[in-house]
């Protein structure tokens, strides 16, 4: 095998648009002999996808549109389905339908992004699916929005929706604009298997011994928490609850606090007991609040709640 020989370097043989990076001609020569001889077979996919935007009229199409079509390699499935399609004959009546229901531009590459099962779906099925969610209350900037930050919910049949709301009513008692409100703040909750959310809140009631009250205070707070995986929150409430000694009543009043990400809340809250600053009683002076510990940077968190510089904070974390 001439391949192995040849003058390519790593990242160029996984994502061949990357030649452009180099001046070398014979890594463009080797790069032409590679796609050209070798067996497609015996291809990483990644390498193939590459390859194929210069084959498939669709998928150079949707290269064109700004669509992230690597994203299509995880599964590969998605690839090979979109490899089948006709541009015009599968694919321009669902960007239409899309375009028409506000998703456009930006939105729509990211949406196609993430699903290109879409195409897989009749525009009549579509379109009752959309009277649907019309005929709970949701307005046609409510529906943008939805699909936007869940593309796949356009996916589920009408009754596989209707059996989804429904779950989520009688598991958090939910009433009137509860129900909107939820699925306007968190959407993606309905485009995720309900068995792994049951067994979040089942988790959180057997082994973080939440009251069946809590569970529904914390989810009309702050639905999006049943999104994360439940080793996470496990993680978080443990060393909270069990080594900084916060309140479970805390908890649950700032329910964001046990979706962050487990190594930065652990160094924050570890750099705030070696400044001594680890007062989170809101009755005493000093008073750090739970959302001070989920400022979205490092900086920020230096800046205004430990009031010490971004690299002394760096310097504790060394000693960790």
């Amino acid at each position: 095998m001439v391949y192995f020989s040849l003058n390519i370097p790593l990242e160029v043989l996984i994502q061949p648009d990357l030649r452009d990076l180099y001046t070398d001609e014979d890594i463009h020569q080797s790069l032409e002999l590679y796609i050209n001889e070798i067996h497609p077979s015996l291809r990483p996919f990644t390498f193939d996808l590459a390859y194929l935007i210069n084959e498939s009229e669709t998928l150079k199409r949707f290269v064109e549109m700004g669509v992230d079509v690597y994203r299509w390699n995880q599964p590969n499935t998605k690839a090979k389905y979109i490899l089948t399609l006709n541009f015009e004959r599968d694919c321009i009546q669902h960007l239409v339908f899309l375009n028409e229901l506000g998703i456009k531009n930006k939105d729509l590459t990211q949406f196609l992004s993430y699903n290109p099962w879409i195409f897989k779906e009749t525009i009549e099925d579509l379109n009752v699916r959309i009277n649907y969610l019309e005929s709970k209350g949701f307005n046609q900037e409510n529906i943008r929005n939805i699909l936007i930050r869940a593309p796949f919910l356009l996916n589920l049949s009408t009754k596989m929706l209707e059996t989804k709301l429904n779950w989520f009513i009688n598991k958090f008692h939910l009433i009137n604009n509860e129900i909107h409100d939820f699925v306007i703040r968190a959407p993606k909750l309905l485009s995720l298997p309900l068995q792994d959310i049951s067994n979040t809140y089942f988790n959180m009631h057997t082994k973080l011994n939440f009251e069946y009250l809590e569970l529904n205070k914390l989810f009309k707070q702050y639905p999006k928490l049943f999104i994360y995986d439940y080793k996470l929150i496990e993680l978080n409430f443990d060393f909270l609850y069990n080594e900084m000694n916060i309140s479970r009543q805390r908890l649950i009043d700032y329910p964001p606090i046990l979706k962050q990400s487990f190594q930065q809340l652990r160094t924050r809250c570890l750099y705030l007991k070696y400044l001594n600053r680890q007062q989170f009683d809101p009755t005493k002076p000093n008073f750090i609040s739970l959302k001070d510990l989920c400022l979205k940077t490092n900086d920020l968190f230096c800046q205004y709640v430990t009031k010490t510089s971004m690299q002394h904070y760096l310097n504790f974390m060394k000693t960790l």
